[in-house]
């Protein structure tokens, strides 16, 4: 796990803020727990249809709020040995 998932940290890639335009939620879960990326990134794309924020947002299959509660409950699942 990264020693820093500060909100002050993950919020530059929020609304697809990094350099693949993905979701924030899902960067920052990835950034906290980078040895989860394929089944995070697998998650947002069979749940929400895409890693991409742009994506996601014209879908509208998965709100920001949706993805932002997706994401922290991995990154919990995760860290209580649920994944």
């Amino acid at each position: 796990m990264n020693s820093d998932c500060s909100i002050a940290h993950c919020k530059p890639y929020s609304h697809g803020g990094d350099k693949e335009g993905l979701c924030g939620s899902l960067h920052s879960a990835i950034e906290c727990c980078p040895e989860m990326e394929v089944h995070f990134r697998a998650h947002f794309e069979n749940g929400g249809g895409s890693v991409r924020c742009e994506e996601l947002r014209a879908t509208g299959t998965w709100s920001c709020r949706d993805c932002v509660r997706e994401g922290t409950t991995l990154v919990a699942m995760h860290l209580r040995g649920e994944l």
